[in-house]
């Protein structure tokens, strides 16, 4: 009998022992777990503030495009070549009474006309 108990004392304070094992194992598992989650989060922000900092790069670029000046020179260079294609194209707006007065006039040496309407739409 004195045997057994002893068995069973001993047996007691294995179990004990494996318990607060296990309680130390989950508490361990526990903490990784948080620093997965912690790292996840971290890696999400990072990327969210990423794809943040590109769309202002790219409205930013946007912006700045829409306000720079207009390439004059390859509208002319396209236009040069159009009229050279095609012989005459625009020729009718130079017998305009208001074009012709214009030129004639000495405001056609400090300043522009401005003439608009729809493409391709002529007189």
């Amino acid at each position: 009998m004195s045997l057994w108990k002893d068995f069973g004392s001993r047996f007691r304070k294995i179990l004990g022992n494996l318990e607060r094992h296990r309680d130390l194992m989950e508490f361990e598992v526990s903490l990784v777990e948080i620093g997965n989650a912690q790292m996840a989060r971290e890696q999400a922000e990072q990327r969210f503030n990423e794809h943040r900092d590109n769309e202002r790069r790219r409205r930013m670029i946007s912006v700045v495009e829409w306000l720079a000046p207009v390439d004059t020179n390859s509208d002319q260079d396209r236009f040069a070549e159009v009229r050279r294609q095609y012989p005459g194209t625009a020729d009718w707006i130079l017998t305009e009474r208001t074009v012709e007065a214009w030129q004639n006039s000495n405001l056609a040496k400090d300043s522009g006309m401005w003439i608009y309407g729809i493409p391709g739409a002529g007189m």
